[in-house]
């Protein structure tokens, strides 16, 4: 069975003490600093496997753990449309800084876990997020997207099965849906860094419009990477 690496980087919404972001709380605590239900589903799934999860701790508006370390956007002055008063005017000094508290620290824990796991044997590396149910006034009609690059191989099987499974318990799931699988994220950074052979970085995207029933929803994903563990290529 591959071994579990389980990733939530858009986990929380608080921000650090005496960090001014500058804009209101309830916009913080929106979807633009957090993905809502995210850390629930990604906590069940290491619960069941008993590995411990790696969750971000503060607001994507305080740095997106997301993002390459060298994306613009990894300490974002415009999120979804809103603008990040605090975020601006930081200078390259003050975006080093914000980077090197909060982004780096997890992306070497994030390294570190997959490392360790690849010592006994191939990974999947599950990275956990949640998406509105309509952007712009487009609506999203999936219960989940699986988010991937290579079609073939370890990570091909392994976004395969997971997609049969979501879709066996009955939700709808999409491949690289409602975004594209090569964008930067952690997962397609460390795709670049970890052989394919031994290496399967998905991003799993799950729908808020199914907060309501998160148990069922939680449930349904254990029970499709409970499939993927058992029938990706060892």
């Amino acid at each position: 069975m591959l071994k579990l690496v389980v990733t939530c980087e858009h986990a929380a919404h608080e921000v650090p003490d005496g960090l001014e972001l500058g804009i209101p709380p309830e916009v913080v605590t929106s979807h633009v600093g957090w993905d809502p239900g995210a850390h629930e589903v990604a906590e069940a799934v290491a619960r069941r496997w008993s590995v411990p999860l790696l969750a971000g701790r503060y607001s994507r508006l305080v740095a997106d753990l997301n993002r390459g370390p060298n994306n613009p956007e990894v300490v974002p002055e415009v999120a979804f449309g809103v603008p990040v008063p605090g975020n601006r005017n930081l200078g390259t000094k003050g975006r080093e800084t914000r980077v090197r508290d909060y982004h780096t620290p997890y992306w070497r824990a994030a390294r570190d876990a997959v490392d360790s796991a690849l010592e006994i044997g191939p990974v999947l590396h599950l990275s956990v997020h949640s998406f509105s149910a309509d952007f712009g006034g487009e609506a999203r009609p999936w219960d989940f997207g699986v988010l991937h690059e290579r079609d073939t191989g370890l990570e091909g099987e392994v976004a395969r099965a997971l997609l049969h499974g979501l879709g066996r318990g009955g939700g709808s799931a999409a491949r690289n849906q409602p975004y594209g699988g090569v964008e930067d994220y952690l997962v397609t950074n460390f795709r670049r860094d970890f052989a394919p052979e031994t290496y399967a970085g998905i991003l799993l995207e799950v729908s808020q419009r199914n907060l309501d029933r998160l148990t069922d929803v939680k449930d349904l994903v254990v029970a499709a990477v409970a499939s993927a563990l058992r029938r990706a290529p060892q």
